[in-house]
């Protein structure tokens, strides 16, 4: 009896302790797999969005934050302003650890922020494709 609490214990302390995050691979995609051809560089999003409070877009730059815990967003620097914030629709999935400063193109729904807030956008995305 005393081996088998033992045991279950050992079992639970290992799939409780690792990360899925470790896991993924560095580059790729996550969520949704989407065409990336027809991205938009964050410096040319206002043009787009002068008519629309939201613009279903593909943005595509360069990974400035990302979440640490458990992986549901990242923000894409943008050399015009301030950055812009990239939500995972629905927690669909997690981006890895380590993706500072990589290329990032991210399928999904662009709002518009409030003006105090600290990013210029929020991109709710369905997907995103690291380099």
């Amino acid at each position: 009896m005393n081996k088998v609490c033992i045991y279950l214990f050992i079992l639970f302390s290992v799939a409780c302790t690792q990360n899925k995050r470790e896991q993924l691979p560095q580059n790729g995609y996550f969520g949704e797999i989407f065409s990336t051809e027809s991205c938009i560089e964050t410096s040319h999003i206002k043009p787009n969005m002068v008519k629309t409070d939201s613009i279903e877009i593909i943005v595509c730059g360069q990974i400035g934050k990302y979440c640490k815990g458990e992986g549901c967003w990242l923000s894409i620097e943008n050399p015009n302003g301030k950055p812009i914030l990239i939500e995972n629709k629905n927690k669909s999935f997690i981006v890895p650890f380590n993706i500072d400063h990589k290329f990032v193109q991210a399928k999904g729904l662009l709002q518009f922020m409030e003006p105090n807030a600290n990013y210029s956008y929020k991109l709710i995305a369905t997907g995103v494709k690291i380099q």
